[in-house]
């Protein structure tokens, strides 16, 4: 498991946070979307237990390829893309996608 912590002194609105949180219990079944397993609070804090990906960012290892072939490409974003299309079927959009906020479950080679 990944563990993120985040202050609630530093979260502008904790409404939001609340949301978010929310949003990730139903993103429980979409395929290729990281699972939140668990939250706990304190007065002070949230911690947010996240599936652990060891296998780096999209960036990072677009980066490290010597070759990036056109159907490793075409395979990765049509997964991408499908992970998009169940999140926007059930009214959610992402607002931070980018290559860094891409990450693979483990550092197996692209196909």
């Amino acid at each position: 498991v990944a563990i993120t912590r985040r202050s609630k002194m530093l979260i502008n609105d904790l409404n939001d946070l609340k949301e978010e949180i929310e949003i990730m219990k139903e993103m429980t079944s979409v395929v290729n979307v990281i699972t939140l397993q668990r939250v706990f609070t304190s007065e002070t804090v949230v911690w947010q237990v996240m599936e652990f990906c060891n296998g780096g960012e999209l960036l990072e290892r677009i980066s490290g390829e010597t070759d990036f072939f056109e159907a490793q490409a075409s395979n990765l974003m049509q997964q991408i893309l499908c992970a998009v299309r169940h999140m926007h079927k059930k009214n959610v959009g992402h607002c931070n996608l980018k290559p860094s906020s891409i990450h693979f479950k483990n550092c197996e080679p692209m196909k």
